[in-house]
């Protein structure tokens, strides 16, 4: 009898090694984020600046897909931007702009051109039916595509699409929360933001979105296939937290540091 119940246990403990799930996991296991908090910028002067624009997306650039997180805190001012690539015109105001912001209290909006001045380049939309919950938007760009070189999805789904085929020549710095000189600030969560050096598809840019469950983008997962062309991944104070004031990139080292009011929060898609 005691020889019976010693290999009843043993049958037990070997079952529950299987028994983990992502949930548990460690921060490194493939497909599992660990993601217990987000940064709240203030919407007064909390932003956070990264290095250059090349440091992550090389130059010139001709291809991208970005992936952000977001939730406003309350209803979003116009023109606040939560994420701004070249905001102080470096080089003149003939040189290249990427921004993401609200157009709207319900809607944001994504503009890509070569030459702010010279160049109207794109200008996608969409509808936010409910900015104070958790959002996805992935942004795509391909100069070399044929039409439609500029396109839009959120929470997974293609929004809008539209042509701007010029590459960009890469200056300036990648700025969270902030348009401009200290201007439009964004008060809300971001969460997640990753740059890749390719162009997602659809499918992909579903299994990104999973649901509404961030996975970690630095490991293939069934769906997508692009984690070696992830440059850039801030996390936003999960993986490998060096303090209150600063924020990892987790792949290509252009880490930024928070500027006026950001705290990390125990909120998360």
């Amino acid at each position: 009898m005691t020889c019976a119940k010693t290999i009843v246990i043993l049958t037990v403990s070997l079952m529950c090694i299987h028994c983990s799930s992502d949930d548990d996991a460690g921060p490194n296991f493939p497909g599992s984020t660990e993601n217990e908090v987000s940064l709240l910028f203030n919407g007064v002067d909390g932003h956070g600046t990264a290095g250059d624009i090349s440091s992550t997306l090389g130059n010139p650039v001709d291809v991208f897909t970005i992936s952000i997180w977001f939730r406003a805190m309350g209803a979003p001012a116009a023109d606040a931007t939560m994420l701004h690539l070249n905001p102080e015109f470096e080089t003149g105001r003939n040189s290249m702009q990427v921004r993401l912001y609200w157009s709207s209290p319900t809607q944001v909006a994504f503009h890509v051109t070569p030459d702010f001045e010279g160049d109207p380049g794109a200008t996608l939309t969409a509808a936010v039916a409910e900015p104070q919950e958790w959002n996805n938007l992935m942004l795509t760009f391909d100069a070399r595509a044929a039409s439609g070189n500029v396109a839009m999805y959120l929470n997974g789904d293609p929004v809008d699409s539209g042509d701007q085929s010029t590459t960009l020549t890469a200056v300036g710095n990648i700025v969270f929360a902030r348009a401009g000189a200290d201007a439009n600030f964004f008060h809300g969560y971001l969460d997640e933001v990753a740059f890749w050096d390719s162009r997602l598809g659809s499918e992909e840019i579903k299994a990104v979105y999973n649901e509404g469950k961030p996975k970690n983008v630095r490991f293939d997962i069934p769906g997508y296939e692009s984690a070696n062309s992830v440059k850039s991944l801030w996390r936003m104070g999960d993986e490998n937290f060096t303090g209150e004031e600063n924020v990892s990139d987790l792949v290509g080292g252009n880490h930024f540091t928070i500027v006026g009011g950001g705290t990390f929060e125990p909120e998360t898609p």
